[in-house]
């Protein structure tokens, strides 16, 4: 009887299957701390989106006429340096 015939997977080949299984596990491992996360920063995110709309929905209420005549808080003059004059 000749044993010439191969039968099963060479060592290269179960490397290979072992490097391409071990980058899948890395993915799926990335993929579920990334879903962790999402989900612990998503209440904080659906407050944001709240009181964003909250605040669109007082802009878009307003009357727009009062926005133009209404002074700017915490505007101030521009002032020049000491010494300095203004237009020379």
């Amino acid at each position: 009887m000749k044993r010439n015939q191969r039968s099963g997977f060479t060592l290269l080949e179960t490397m290979i299957a072992l490097a391409i299984l071990a980058g899948a596990l890395v993915g799926t491992l990335a993929g579920f701390i990334d879903a962790g996360v999402q989900l612990k920063e998503a209440p904080m995110r659906n407050t944001k989106a709240i009181l964003l709309d909250a605040k669109v929905q007082r802009l878009l209420l307003t009357n727009k006429a009062e926005l133009t005549f209404s002074p700017v808080p915490h505007a101030r003059a521009p002032r020049c340096p000491t010494g300095l004059t203004v237009g020379r």
